[in-house]
């Protein structure tokens, strides 16, 4: 006790006799320093939602297909389509498109130069079991907006009439030996309006059936008996507008090709979009047997999907109107018809024919697979001598469904049962009624 009094006097003494005071200082005025080695910021909660999505998106990986799903998608994507398009070196065989009451066939089409954006030829040779064949070639060169082609066509085709001899409606068949050659040319207006015009020799050689031991019935305003090569002149012009889902495959001049039918050779199935036709065709006679007569065929077609492009409502109306000069004969196998698979479907081939045609069709189409469609239909037509009875009185009705195979916008397989009053028709083909 006493050493640390005696050590607390020396210390007050040691202060008082030469330490320094000590300054007093303003907390206020020292400068405010934060030691950033040791404070660390609090997250917010957006950071930490952020910082947490960022972690878990390290562990998510997208799904990998099996080999089954990538097989399919490479047929459905890419082979397809490519064979279908192009074949194998510009080799492709394709079935159907040959004119009505001609059976089931198949054509071999060659295309060289098939990647080639201005010069375009096919070559094509088509056989059915019924032995009709066709051959066919076209050249065609393209700059842009314009086009010009040649095209030949040599080609046996089927034709009849009904004859009533018994008082039973019968089909009596005529085959025609035809050949075409020719040339047109014309431009892409718009990214949907096309023209064209053109010009073509002409020469049908019908041959009546050896079965043939009766006096047919004349259809209104044809010539039957006298079956004489008939030659022609044929002067044309066409008009289009095209706002479908469909690609013509070799530019804007392969839809003014001249086609084995203009209603059987149609691969396109559209889902939506309109097209819109006017063609008008002068033939000129060349020969002693026919005269010189007139065609205008307008159609259009509309394509309204729905239901996240499932469902599909596809309507079409088609007139074809035949103009005389001075009485002209018009053979018969040159007037329209409707009656068949691609017109009334619940009818024969054929089955009405007249100077003028008029035809509606509508289609219900349920997408229920990625390559096929279940269709339903009904159609109403009729063929007339007058174009004053151009209506919808007196109309010839068929209806039916069926199933349709197909890949994009080509037809694969179609399979129909169409009714009419006057019998049931079963329908297997390769391209769409339209």
């Amino acid at each position: 006790m006493l050493l640390v009094v005696v050590a607390g006097s020396l210390m007050a003494s040691a202060s008082s006799a030469g330490a320094v005071p000590v300054p007093t200082v303003n907390p206020a005025a020292l400068p405010l320093t934060v030691d950033t080695t040791t404070t660390e910021a609090t997250p917010t909660r957006h950071e930490k939602l952020r910082s947490a999505r960022e972690r878990s998106r390290q562990h998510v990986h997208p799904p990998r297909p099996t080999s089954i799903e990538r097989t399919v998608r490479f047929i459905e994507d890419d082979a397809v389509p490519a064979l279908l398009e192009f074949g194998v070196g510009g080799f492709y065989v394709a079935f159907g498109g040959f004119p009505v009451g001609s059976g089931t066939g198949a054509r071999a089409n060659y295309t060289p130069f098939f990647r080639e954006n201005s010069l375009n030829t096919q070559l094509r040779a088509g056989l059915t079991l019924r032995g009709y064949w066709t051959l066919d070639a076209t050249a065609r060169l393209e700059r842009g907006w314009f086009f010009t082609q040649g095209y030949t066509s040599f080609r046996l085709r089927p034709e009849s009439f009904v004859a009533t001899p018994t008082g039973a409606p019968t089909d009596v068949d005529i085959d025609v030996r035809e050949f075409i050659g020719g040339g047109m040319v014309g431009a892409q207006l718009h990214s949907r309006w096309a023209v064209a015009t053109g010009l073509s020799y002409q020469t049908a050689d019908p041959r009546r059936a050896p079965a043939l031991d009766f006096t047919p019935v004349r259809p209104p305003g044809a010539e039957v008996e006298d079956l004489t090569t008939a030659r022609y002149l044929r002067y044309q012009a066409r008009l289009e507008w095209d706002s479908r889902d469909v690609q013509h495959r070799h530019g804007i001049g392969d839809r003014f090709t001249p086609r084995i039918d203009p209603l059987t050779e149609r691969p396109f199935h559209p889902r939506h979009g309109t097209f819109v036709s006017a063609h008008a065709d002068r033939f000129q006679e060349l020969s002693a047997v026919d005269g010189t007569f007139n065609q205008v065929t307008a159609e259009v077609q509309h394509y309204r999907s729905f239901w996240n492009a499932y469902h599909t409502l596809a309507l079409r109306h088609r007139s074809v109107f035949t103009g005389i000069e001075n009485n002209a004969r018009v053979p018969f196998y040159q007037l329209p018809h409707v009656g068949g698979p691609y017109t009334l479907r619940g009818f024969r081939n054929f089955r009405f024919r007249g100077r003028h045609t008029l035809l509606f069709n509508a289609e219900y189409r349920w997408r229920v697979w990625h390559f096929a469609d279940m269709v339903l239909f009904g159609d109403a037509g009729k063929a007339m001598d007058d174009a004053a009875s151009w209506g919808f009185t007196n109309l010839q009705a068929s209806w039916g469904g069926g199933l349709r195979v197909a890949a994009g916008t080509d037809i694969l397989l179609r399979l129909e049962v169409a009714r009419s009053h006057e019998s049931t028709q079963l329908i297997l083909g390769f391209s769409s009624a339209f």
